[in-house]
């Protein structure tokens, strides 16, 4: 039987060398590929390239797999064709919480939309306890949005 010699450091570990890859630096050939979804991807470009109405695209999956990227980066593709869809904004629907309901909006006015709700809730939060102190405290206040 032979007797089992330990491995030297050098051993454990592969070095490439980076002479070895043709290329002077990675940004040379950058990857711009989606890894590993072909089907999630043509699926949203076919959802992205329906020009009918009732057609929406909806991404779902778990935090950090990059659905965000990947749909950031198609609508980017798209956008240097020319063809820049609408935006659809899901907001509550307050009669019936579990089907919100979706507004078209055009392009660009969804973020516009999403930053006026967030400054009326932040006008909320502050005017409405200060409603109630004024009528506490005899002091005229009103709510200002």
């Amino acid at each position: 039987m032979c007797p089992v010699k330990p491995l030297s450091l050098d051993k454990l570990k592969w070095n490439c060398e980076p002479s070895s890859l043709n290329m002077a630096t990675v940004k040379e050939t950058p990857f711009c590929d989606i890894i590993g979804q072909r089907r999630a991807v043509e699926a949203i470009r076919l959802g992205l390239e329906m020009d009918q109405p009732g057609y929406n695209v909806f991404a779902t999956g778990l935090a950090g797999t990059g659905r965000m990227t990947t749909v950031r980066r198609l609508l980017d593709e798209m956008e240097t064709k020319g063809n820049i869809p609408d935006d659809l904004c899901y907001v509550n629907n307050f009669k019936n919480p579990d089907h919100p309901m979706a507004i078209m909006l055009p392009a660009g006015r969804g973020k516009e939309l999403r930053s006026d709700i967030n400054r009326l809730v932040e006008g909320l939060v502050k005017g409405i306890p200060a409603v109630f102190e004024s009528r506490r405290t005899g002091r005229c206040s009103g709510l200002h949005l």
